[in-house]
């Protein structure tokens, strides 16, 4: 069953000067961590107390320290809230992933956007242990729960992150991470009409897949975490291909996460793709600045607006790749009428031209 996405929006906060390895430092943050009891908890590489790695300046986006990852990931929500107040009164379900630590350890984010923004859902989960590529599980979920809604039920998907000390922020000559946060609301696509009836996309395919457990990326060579990425990668993309019409397949675009040029340029290699790449900084994003959990939504966001700037309903697969070993890669179909919000886009409906989840 296919997936239609009805709303989506993405916040990036601005890039800033960096000199740290790890994340933003926050006092009080994260204190259990630097307990005896917490050592299992942080990297292993980041000895107790340390709050600091210095490094050579660097960009990365990045909210301010008193910004909690949770107030990032309602706020997102709150631009599709905006744009269609009566389609968020349809949620039936709310999944939120992250793989980074709210400032309140205590604090459930899933449970905050139900609170601030979809009172009426009925099942609330945040989806965690996929590190950056939650995701994919989000939505895998979704095809479930919009089998269960019918057709009028909603599901809202978020994805946030901030990286805050005792946590990498970056892995030298692997991945930078920059905080993002980005949501969507997708809905079940029982009859079939794809993006006949104005959604703005269509996931038409989805794989994923768990590597067993290895060493953490900081306690490794960086060429073999970037070796073992690519592989991941590289797998999840021929196994969406092989199930994409030929057709379809040689004017595909093809984009996944931010690690480096040279990465995604394996990826195409190794997965034997023919059609165009699309690099981040084909968006207009930082070249080697991978935007975490919400990186899948943001590269959607991407190739919707390149659809409406083409002027033709374009296909495309996305792929995200964790350090965590958790993979992942969508077949997608992009409208090019769907229609542009502040930091997002809506569904518009083909006879009059309104958002069709209104």
């Amino acid at each position: 069953m296919n997936l239609k996405l009805m709303a989506l929006a993405v916040d990036v906060p601005q890039a800033t000067t960096h000199q740290n390895l790890l994340g933003t430092v926050a006092s009080q943050t994260y204190k259990h961590l630097f307990d005896e009891a917490g050592a299992f908890s942080r990297p292993s590489t980041v000895r107790r107390g340390i709050t600091r790695m210095h490094t050579d300046n660097y960009q990365a986006p990045a909210w301010p320290a008193e910004t909690r990852n949770s107030a990032q990931a309602s706020s997102v929500v709150g631009l599709l809230a905006q744009a269609l107040p009566q389609a968020m009164a349809k949620v039936e379900a709310i999944l939120h992933t992250q793989c980074t630590l709210d400032q309140q350890i205590l604090g459930s984010t899933c449970l905050r956007l139900q609170q601030e923004h979809a009172m009426q859902a009925r099942l609330t989960q945040t989806i965690g242990q996929n590190g950056t590529a939650g995701i994919a599980m989000a939505m895998q979920l979704a095809r479930v729960l919009g089998e269960q809604a019918g057709a009028n039920g909603l599901t809202l998907i978020s994805a946030s992150d901030k990286w805050m000390a005792p946590f990498y922020r970056r892995v030298p000559d692997v991945v930078t991470y920059g905080d993002a946060a980005a949501a969507c609301l997708v809905q079940a696509d029982l009859a079939g009409t794809g993006l006949q009836d104005g959604a703005l996309a269509v996931i038409e395919d989805l794989v994923w897949h768990e590597a067993p457990l290895h060493e953490g990326p900081w306690a490794e060579p960086a060429a073999i975490v970037n070796t073992r990425l690519v592989e991941w990668a590289a797998t999840q993309v021929r196994q969406v291909m092989a199930a994409m019409p030929e057709a379809r397949r040689k004017h595909a675009v093809l984009m996944g996460d931010a690690y480096s040029q040279a990465l995604s340029e394996q990826v195409a290699e190794q997965a034997g793709w023919s059609g165009e790449l699309r690099l981040a900084s084909d968006a207009g994003q930082s070249t080697g600045v991978h935007l975490s959990s919400a990186s899948p939504l943001v590269a959607l966001a991407d190739l919707v607006d390149l659809a409406t700037q083409r002027g033709h309903d374009i296909d495309a697969v996305i792929w995200t790749a964790s350090l965590s070993g958790h993979a992942a890669a969508m077949r997608v179909r992009c409208s090019a009428t769907a229609r542009r919000i502040p930091q997002g886009w809506v569904s518009v409906g083909p006879a009059d031209n309104a958002p069709y989840c209104q």
